[in-house]
């Protein structure tokens, strides 16, 4: 549920249905909100399917490590980070406003 003053936007679509792309040069971070800087934790999928398998079935058991919740946030994680569609990752957003990103893969 959207807090209080917390204005929803609706994607914008062309007349052939498309999602178009969004400008962000309005939004302002708040700078007593926004980090100095971020790290990004990047695996390619495969490499990280491994190294759940390593783990054992005990340490697994009652947690969100199993095969249909990697896979939805698999696709969560690209469509928010890796978008089809050209949107900026929030890696992007961080990058633009000049805020350090360290990766680690």
């Amino acid at each position: 549920e959207p807090e209080e003053n917390d204005d929803i936007e609706e994607d914008e679509v062309d007349e052939d249905g498309n999602a178009k792309e969004k400008n962000f040069s309005k939004y302002v971070p708040d700078a007593s909100l926004v980090p100095d800087s971020i790290i990004l934790l990047d695996g390619d999928e495969e490499q990280i399917k491994r190294r759940i398998k390593e783990l054992s079935e005990d340490h697994l058991e009652s947690t969100h490590w199993n095969r249909v919740d990697i896979a939805r946030r698999m696709k969560q994680y690209k469509s928010t980070n890796k978008s089809p569609i050209g949107d900026p990752s929030l890696t992007e957003f961080f990058d633009n406003w000049n805020i350090g990103v360290m990766t680690e893969d």
